[in-house]
């Protein structure tokens, strides 16, 4: 199942993390399905069919909509050690080696803005480092993280608090920049940075979010 959680409790240890998801949430919503009011103590299935996203992984290309080898492989390696269920829902980045190669070799041009304050590391900036320093952005205000691919384990607010920061982060002008310069995003040839997927079973593949878009002007990095 995909969650689609709409429950904002920004109730965050990390100040920045919470001005940055309150900037985030005056923006265009990030999932496409009309909130759903549900009382999360009551009968599970109930719960579990008001927070399912609908079903649009069609709307997404069969290259983004099916999780790679790499993926598979890090979801069986933390299936069993974090709870994964609908009211411990994880998220998942499949990233593309290639499109992330690209925005690493645009920011080293000339006429490129400084990176933002979140993009760590103090030697040169690379893919490793790039997916790390998203990695723990958005980790800064999940559950958890675990290696460079997931975060989680969530409750449903750290989950919604996922998707906002990554809103965030498509969003920010350094990010825009250096994506328009590459050539990546969903649409070009590249792709986006990477797909995102959701699992609330442990027992099933993870499933692609399906966010919504950017407004038309924003490059859309994270399908």
């Amino acid at each position: 199942h995909c969650l689609c959680v709409h429950s904002f409790d920004f109730r965050l240890a990390d100040s920045s993390a919470t001005s940055y998801i309150h900037q985030a949430s005056a923006q265009a919503p990030m999932l496409r399905p009309t909130p759903v009011s549900v009382d999360l103590t009551s009968d599970t299935s109930q719960a579990e069919t008001a927070l399912s996203l609908n079903d649009e992984s069609s709307s997404l290309p069969k290259e983004l909509s099916t999780p790679s080898t790499e993926l598979r492989r890090s979801f069986d390696a933390v299936k069993n050690v974090i709870p994964i269920t609908v009211d411990d829902p994880s998220a998942f980045a499949d990233w593309s080696c290639e499109a992330m190669q690209s925005v690493v070799t645009a920011a080293g041009g000339d006429g490129m803005p400084p990176p933002p304050a979140w993009v760590g590391g103090s030697g040169p900036l690379t893919t490793d480092s790039l997916r790390r320093s998203i990695i723990a952005r958005v980790g800064s205000a999940a559950g958890g993280t675990q290696g460079s691919f997931c975060w989680g384990p969530n409750n449903q607010s750290q989950f919604s608090n996922v998707m906002i920061l990554l809103t965030h982060i498509e969003a920010d002008a350094w990010m825009q920049a250096v994506a328009a310069a590459a050539g990546v995003g969903v649409g070009t040839a590249l792709g986006p940075l990477a797909v995102t997927y959701s699992a609330t079973d442990r027992s099933c593949v993870p499933q692609p979010i399906n966010r919504a878009p950017p407004p038309a002007y924003a490059r859309h990095l994270f399908a």
